[in-house]
């Protein structure tokens, strides 16, 4: 009993001192805990303020990726972000959310455009082997999807790289390029 009380004071002393990172996320690492139960180790994250984002497993045991409830947090899949040094945490938090929607807008322009070349390649290249001008409305109907999904891949390109200006114009003055 001594080892999971001492493990609980270990545990509320690091989620006090807990410092977010500038993604809005303090990692924790349970396998520093063991003599906690997970239904112990959550109960500290809540009186301490903070809630569970994820969890990542790691060699040792479980990382717990920790946020306040009213901070945004980010992810790998929303890019770099480096913030400004001297920003307040209103302004800082307020960076990180715009950040993330201009993220997923460029994201979903991205997938968009690999998702168009790739396929738009594959049909462009099948219809110049498989079918000649002699073949007719096939050839010419195969064709036509082909450079239209090309042209679908320029016009996601240009919104991907639109996103990225706008972002730019939106929150370039508090974070580094």
């Amino acid at each position: 009993m001594l080892d999971k009380a001492d493990s609980r004071r270990r545990l509320d002393a690091e989620l006090r001192e807990a410092e977010l990172d500038v993604q809005g996320r303090y990692h924790l690492d349970t396998s520093q805990y063991a003599a906690l139960s997970l239904a112990d180790i959550g109960a500290g994250i809540h009186a301490a303020g903070f809630t569970v984002v994820s969890s990542l497993p790691s060699s040792t045991g479980r990382m717990l990726v920790l946020a306040h409830p009213e901070t945004t947090t980010l992810s790998v899949s929303d890019g770099p972000f480096v913030p400004r040094v001297g920003l307040s945490s209103s302004e800082l938090n307020w960076a990180r959310e715009r950040h993330r929607v201009w993220a997923k807008k460029f994201n979903r322009q991205i997938g968009l455009a690999f998702f168009h070349a790739v396929f738009g390649l594959i049909i462009l290249v099948s219809a110049l082997r498989s079918f000649g001008p002699a073949d007719g409305s096939r050839y010419f109907a195969t064709l036509g999807v082909g450079i239209t999904l090309l042209l679908l891949f320029v016009l996601a390109v240009f919104k991907a790289v639109g996103a990225r200006r706008k972002r730019w114009q939106e929150i370039g003055h508090l974070v580094e390029r």
